[in-house]
C-alpha cells in the first residue's frame, strides 16, 4: 500500500548554481574556496544548491553571480551566500539577504563566519493511516455563462483549478493525531503545503486547505478521531506566513525555529539569525497547553518565550 505524507510550509525552488569567479582586490593569497547558494522567501531559507568551488589567484576576491530568480510558485525576496575554504564547512557570508540580480563580492579581510546552511526544510506529516475516498481527479472551472433571448449561451471561462478531497478515518489519540493537529492549525491559516501522494517518491503537489476552520472530530472508543480535507492546489503562493494577515514578504533572512518547553515558565531559544528578528509569527504548538512571549520578546540571538507546562513543542517563524 501508498503511503502519503505531507511537507509543510510548501518547499521553495533550490536555486541553480551561477557563476562564480575572481575579481582584482585584497592581498589574500591563492586558495580555493567551497561555497553555496539560497533562496530567501516568506516561508524560510530554502536548501541550498549543490556545493560548488572556485579556485582564487593571490590579491583576487571571490565574485558570486546572483542565481536567477526562481520560478513559480517560489516568491523570493532576496538570496544568501555560504561559503568556506574546506569542503562541507560553508557559513552565510551576507548580514542580510542579497537582492536578486546583484552579485556577491567577498570582503577584502577574506571570509566570515555565520551560520550554517540550512539542511531540512519545514515539517514532515507522515500518515499513519491511507485516506479514504480519494478522487481520481476533482476540477474546477471558474467560468461565466450569460445566455440571450434566443437561449444561446455565452461563456467566459477565467481558469481551470485542480482540487482534491479525501478522508482520515481513523487517526489515533497521541502523537499522531497531535501531528495533525499542529499541521492543521497552519493550514486554516492559507499556509500552503506539499502532498506526496507516495512518501518514498519525489513527486508532489503543492496545495492550499480550503477550510477556515477545521475540527478533529470523535470517531470511536479508543480514542480515534476523524476529519476530511478540502484542497486546493496552488497556482501562485503570494500568501502570508502562519501567525499573521497578509503582510509583505520578508525582506530579511527568514527561517523556521523549533522548541521544546523544559519546564513552566520562561524559557529561551536560539533564533540563529545573526541580529535581531524584524519579525516573528505566533507559536504553532504541537501539543496541548500554550506558549507566548516576554517583554521584550527577543534580542539579536534568542527569542524569550514563557509556557504553561513543560514538554510544549512547536515552531515559530522569525525573519
Amino acid at each position: 500500500m501508498v503511503w502519503p505524507k505531507i511537507i509543510y510550509p510548501a518547499q521553495p525552488a533550490v536555486p541553480l548554481p551561477p557563476a562564480a569567479s575572481s575579481v582584482a582586490g585584497g592581498s589574500l593569497g591563492a586558495r580555493t574556496y567551497y561555497w553555496l547558494v539560497s533562496f530567501v522567501t516568506a516561508y524560510g531559507v530554502s536548501l541550498p544548491c549543490p556545493e560548488q568551488s572556485v579556485a582564487l589567484p593571490a590579491s583576487n576576491l571571490c565574485q558570486i553571480a546572483s542565481p536567477a530568480a526562481p520560478s513559480l510558485p517560489t516568491v523570493a525576496s532576496g538570496w544568501n551566500v555560504y561559503a568556506s575554504s574546506a569542503m562541507g564547512e560553508e557559513t552565510l557570508q551576507n548580514s542580510s539577504p542579497i537582492a536578486i540580480g546583484t552579485a556577491w563580492t567577498e570582503p577584502s579581510g577574506g571570509l566570515v563566519t555565520g551560520s550554517a546552511p540550512p539542511t531540512t526544510w519545514g515539517a514532515t506529516l507522515q500518515f499513519r493511516q491511507f485516506p479514504r475516498f480519494v478522487p481520481y481527479a476533482w476540477s474546477k472551472a471558474i467560468r461565466h455563462d450569460s445566455f440571450s433571448t434566443a437561449g444561446a449561451r455565452q461563456t467566459v471561462v477565467e481558469r481551470l483549478e485542480d482540487w482534491l478531497k479525501f478522508t482520515l478515518e481513523w487517526v489515533a489519540s497521541g502523537a499522531d493525531v497531535a501531528a495533525w493537529d499542529m499541521f492543521l492549525r497552519a493550514a486554516v491559516q492559507g499556509m500552503p503545503f506539499d502532498y506526496y501522494p507516495d512518501a518514498f517518491q519525489a513527486n508532489y503537489l503543492t496545495y492550499a486547505l480550503m477550510d477556515f476552520e477545521k475540527s478533529i472530530d470523535y470517531k470511536a472508543p479508543g480514542k480515534y478521531y476523524t476529519f476530511t480535507l478540502t484542497m486546493r492546489k496552488e497556482m501562485l503562493q503570494l500568501v502570508s506566513a502562519p501567525g499573521g494577515g497578509v503582510p509583505p514578504v520578508p525582506t530579511s533572512a527568514a527561517r523556521w525555529v523549533t522548541f521544546t518547553s523544559s519546564a513552566p515558565g520562561p524559557f529561551t531559544v536560539a533564533h540563529e539569525l545573526g541580529y535581531s528578528p524584524n519579525g516573528v509569527s505566533a507559536p504553532i504548538l504541537t501539543n496541548a497547553g500554550a506558549v507566548f512571549f516576554q517583554t521584550p520578546p527577543w534580542d539579536a540571538t534568542k527569542l524569550y518565550l514563557v509556557a504553561s507546562a513543560p514538554g510544549i513543542s512547536g515552531m515559530v517563524l522569525v525573519w
